[in-house]
């Protein structure tokens, strides 16, 4: 009877024990998951802040681009402008000497006068449709030009964005890598400290055992003494 005791309280005892350890060990697991938790939403936020970073940079950079190309656009309707404002004085003064001279040629030239009057003012719109021709090539040119230079500023801006990406992306999984490699350290030492908790327990209640049956034993001797 006595002997019944003392073994159901050891169980009792080891029960609590087991009892107490996992309790030990399920804090110790919520522990480390909200510590996990919180290392994955900072990494987020990091992620989420370099992907900002990256797109107010790129906003920048195509703003500043089209200021560019607008700026070059401005200075070719400008140059453009000029030249055809200098081609028109350049006509009007050789029309005006063209009719002076052909006026001179009429009067000195009496009847003959107009026929070379005419053959004047045909030179005179050859010339200028040359010069006309001349300057649309110029600005052609020009134009041809200004696309070149704006489509390698484009491809410039663009593999600078994706070199940028590219950054970020190295950057992102480098994070990643880190996050990953540090959770996996601290389920490696909550592993190792549950394994240790553990075996402290099994050695404890293998104690209380030999203990128990030690003194269960000796009981039993001196009872049967007794008898």
């Amino acid at each position: 009877m006595r002997r019944s005791r003392k073994i159901r309280a050891f169980e009792e005892k080891v029960k609590r024990v087991r009892v107490r350890v996992e309790e030990k060990v399920k804090r110790i697991r919520v522990h480390i998951e909200e510590k996990v938790k919180r290392v994955r939403v900072c990494a987020k936020e990091k992620v989420k802040r370099v992907r900002v970073h990256v797109e107010e940079k790129v906003k920048r950079i195509g703003v500043h681009v089209e200021e560019k190309v607008k700026r070059i656009r401005v200075r070719l309707e400008e140059k453009v402008k000029r030249i055809r404002v200098r081609v028109e004085e350049k006509v009007e003064v050789d029309q005006g000497d063209r009719r002076a001279s052909g006026s001179v040629l009429k009067r000195r030239s009496g009847r003959i006068g107009a026929s070379v009057e005419e053959e004047v003012e045909e030179g005179v719109e050859d010339k200028v449709e040359k010069i006309r021709v001349r300057v649309e090539e110029k600005v052609e040119k020009i134009r041809v030009r200004i696309e070149e230079k704006v489509e390698k500023i484009r491809v410039r801006v663009e593999e600078k964005v994706e070199k940028i990406r590219v950054r970020v992306e190295e950057k992102v999984e480098k994070i990643r890598v880190r996050v990953e490699e540090k959770v996996e350290k601290i389920r490696v030492r909550v592993e190792e400290k549950v394994k240790k908790i553990r075996v402290r327990v099994e050695e404890k209640v293998e104690k209380i055992r030999v203990h128990v049956e030690e003194k269960v034993e000796k009981i039993r001797v001196r009872v049967e003494e007794k008898v």
